[in-house]
């Protein structure tokens, strides 16, 4: 029995109860929130399944427009699913974590069936792109109801470490498309039958979600034990001041603050960056070596793969990221964010496959840093409320300017034939904006 009350009323959950609570919430956002993130190992199925190969000369496949149409779609995508974070923060605002959660499960099966229709033969092609669309946008909804439970369960020196095993959970389940990749390789299983097997989880999710994440009798923010002076407060409003904290009242006064505004920088930078490599990893490999898609060696195939099962492992960095939020201040984690990226621009353009290796790994790291950091450094900044809306809002823009994603990987493929601009341009912004955000916090702080 992880709850009890007494005499005295409820008392929070057993410390047990919490983390198995925050453990079942890891496992379910691993098998459900995020799996259109696997794209590259995603990627070969679908051209097998001849899906968009009339764009291809003489039915060729895969070839150059045929990617490119799936490109899109994962840059369309990503788009979509931080540009759902606007709605989920109000949406969650007003109906509660449970409802938001169910939202997102039936948005994702919703996409699930439609992809699963999606093919060539019948001339339904373009199924495939609303259906994985619809897919990432219900990832959000999911992802943002388990952020409720940290502050809820767990206090404040450990939040760090949840906040961790559920975004390494939400990257993790990139997993899922990475097995479907090694089953179709296996077996020849179609795309449609493993998409069918997938729904049992958005709907078991949808089924215990009220267990889940329902507050606990003692339900507010929990503090540890003896700690009276807490010196990691919020940066601008008590914890229990309100979604936009008492700096600012009203929607409009955040919007023009300094603090909302770098932090939205930082992260417009951030996922742009990050997506940008993610989408054209397998064409900057044969970029940095000279190679083109057929005369490729398996040692661009082996790297490919290699990140396909990176990006879902990201979880592997969760002792790192986690001691860091949990004993070190805000800023040092921006810090070493911006550092990472600084090893990036240089790194990501040199023609040398163990420096590749690193770049991949660099890349895990510092989205999964960035997306454990952002809701963590948001809790400091506006409580535990302002969590799910402002961070909606931010990557809501975020996601407006990932779209500029498309154009950049135009530019580079189809124009100068080189990456290496955009690996620096958008790097060095994560850099500069990492060094404002770190000295600005330094002023924010009380």
């Amino acid at each position: 029995a992880g709850m009890s009350s007494d005499a005295a009323g409820p008392v929070a959950p057993s410390r047990a109860a919490a983390w198995g609570r925050i453990g079942v919430a890891t496992l379910l956002t691993f098998l459900v929130s995020f799996p259109v993130a696997g794209y590259q190992a995603i990627r070969p199925v679908i051209e097998d399944e001849h899906i968009y190969a009339d764009l291809c000369d003489r039915g060729e496949s895969p070839c150059e427009a045929q990617t490119l149409r799936l490109d899109l779609m994962f840059t369309i995508t990503m788009s979509v699913v931080n540009a759902a974070g606007l709605a989920v923060g109000f949406i969650i605002a007003r109906t509660g974590p449970v409802a938001c959660c169910r939202i997102g499960c039936a948005i994702i099966t919703v996409g699930t069936l439609l992809a699963s229709f999606a093919s060539n033969d019948a001339g339904t092609d373009w199924l495939i792109m609303p259906g994985y669309m619809l897919m990432g946008a219900g990832g959000p909804f999911v992802a943002f109801s388990m952020f409720t439970l940290p502050p809820a369960l767990i206090p404040p020196t450990q939040q760090g470490l949840a906040f961790s095993l559920i975004i390494g959970a939400f990257d993790g389940s990139a997993a899922v498309m990475l097995f479907m990749g090694m089953i179709h390789d296996s077996t020849g299983a179609p795309l449609n039958a493993m998409l069918w097997v997938f729904l049992a989880f958005p709907i078991t999710l949808m089924a215990v979600a009220r267990w889940l994440l329902s507050p606990p009798p003692a339900a507010g923010s929990i503090q540890d034990e003896g700690d009276d002076d807490d010196t990691r407060a919020p940066l601008l409003a008590k914890p229990d001041d309100g979604w936009l904290g008492g700096a600012h009242p009203t929607l409009s006064s955040l919007l023009m603050s300094m603090p909302f505004v770098l932090f939205t920088l930082w992260a417009i930078f951030f996922v742009v960056s990050k997506y940008f490599y993610m989408t054209n990893v397998y064409d900057q490999l044969l970029w940095i070596t000279g190679e083109d898609r057929r005369g490729a060696t398996p040692d661009a195939d082996r790297a490919a793969l290699v990140f396909s099962i990176l990006l879902p492992a990201s979880a592997i960095f969760t002792p790192v990221t986690s001691y860091l939020m949990d004993n070190y201040t805000e800023r040092a984690s921006i810090l070493v964010m911006g550092t990472v990226a600084a090893l990036m621009a240089v790194i990501s353009n040199v023609p040398s496959y163990g420096l590749q290796y690193l770049t991949m790994t660099a890349l895990v790291f510092n989205r999964f840093f960035f997306f454990a950091a952002a809701p963590f450094l948001l809790q400091r900044m506006y409580g535990a409320r302002g969590i799910n809306v402002v961070y909606g809002v931010s990557l809501f823009i975020a996601a407006v300017c990932n779209c500029s994603n498309y154009l950049w990987t135009y530019l580079s493929e189809s124009v100068w034939g080189s990456f290496m601009a955009f690996n620096i341009v958008l790097n060095a912004g994560c850099v500069f904006t990492s060094i404002a955000l770190a000295v600005a916090i330094s002023r924010w702080r009380p």
